[in-house]
């Protein structure tokens, strides 16, 4: 159970990816957008925007010993700009002792094998824009780290690499550094990772808000502005019940990321439908995910409908009520 009194926190920087990235010639933030689900034993969940750099604890907190890298796309390259680095050129600058397989078969040249500890240094200022990475008990011999390239190169778009591979009990996938697929054995897993978007989102709020407030000042100066960007925000992250009661309506929800109300309340509303780039939002949200920055708390506001429920609507859809617990130093237990 989380303490109450120190309820776990999480830095949001300003280059986190629903700041940074942007959809379509418009250039639109990023919604909030995830799917979690259930597959013979395999748990996992989906969706946008996040940053391996923003998961890597999580991932680290539910992994085996060992983690192996693959399919890794970077913008490392040599002093000329001619040639990217490879993934073992990399860990050796990174100071990260690593195994390297020869995986050209599979259309990567290197399949990394780190100590579990050694992924959050091993990615350190990289930003990949491709990367996947599946944990193991042990060593990992060229015979394994071929299976794993296999597994993860033929996988479709419902299929699970964990399936694929019964020594496993995680893999990450990430593309653009923005879109995200992690699969476990561990039902907890993607209740982590959904407090983790909602983190992200309403920290990309808040720092969108503090932007704006440095651009609009009306303070007259004749000098030039060195007032420092906010380059991050600490944002208390809602708890396991809080995650679980939202799921408990839905398995996928979608919605925009908005600036913070006039009273600093970031509220995040979402609609129980799934989310694919190119498709529009829902127009009505189900609920509200809010976040008072101040007192570091989190709760639920139950959206009112626009139209009148269909007597065959999905159940979950509007009809349940929303807990009243929070997050936070005061929330009640």
């Amino acid at each position: 159970m989380t303490d109450e009194h120190n309820p776990p926190t999480f830095r949001v920087q300003w280059s986190s990816a629903f700041r940074t990235n942007s959809v379509g010639l418009a250039g639109h933030g990023f919604p909030f957008a995830a799917e979690v689900f259930e597959r013979d034993g395999v748990y996992g969940i989906g969706g946008a925007a996040a940053r391996v750099c923003d998961l890597v604890d999580v991932i680290e907190a539910f992994a085996q010993p060992v983690v192996t890298v693959q399919s890794l796309g970077h913008y490392w390259f040599d002093q000329e700009g001619r040639r990217e680095w490879t993934p073992g050129e990399i860990a050796r600058e990174q100071g990260v002792e690593a195994e390297a397989h020869d995986v050209t078969w599979a259309g990567h040249n290197e399949l990394l094998v780190l100590r579990r500890s050694d992924l959050g240094p091993f990615l350190a200022e990289l930003y990949p824009y491709n990367i996947d990475v599946v944990d193991a008990p042990g060593p990992v011999a060229a015979a394994a780290a071929d299976e794993m390239a296999l597994a993860v190169g033929t996988r479709g778009l419902d299929t699970c690499v964990l399936h694929e591979l019964p020594d496993a009990e995680l893999h990450f996938s990430g593309h653009d550094d923005c879109y995200f697929h992690i699969e476990s054995r561990d039902p907890v897993l993607p209740v982590r990772v959904f407090a983790r978007l909602l983190t992200l989102a309403a920290g990309a709020a808040l720092l969108a808000r503090a932007e704006t407030s440095t651009e609009t000042s009306s303070e007259p100066s004749t000098e030039p502005s060195v007032e420092p960007r906010t380059e991050a925000v600490t944002v208390v992250e809602p708890d396991a019940e809080f995650v679980r009661a939202i799921l408990a309506r839905s398995g996928h929800w979608s919605g925009p990321v908005r600036a913070p109300e006039p009273d600093g309340t970031v509220r995040l509303d979402l609609a129980a439908d799934k989310w694919r780039l190119g498709k529009r939002l829902p127009p009505q949200a189900d609920l509200s995910a809010c976040y008072d920055p101040t007192r570091g708390r989190w709760h639920l506001v139950e959206s009112e409908p626009e139209f009148e429920a269909e007597p065959d609507a999905e159940p979950g859809f509007g009809s349940a009520p929303a807990p009243t617990s929070t997050t936070g130093p005061d929330s009640a237990r």
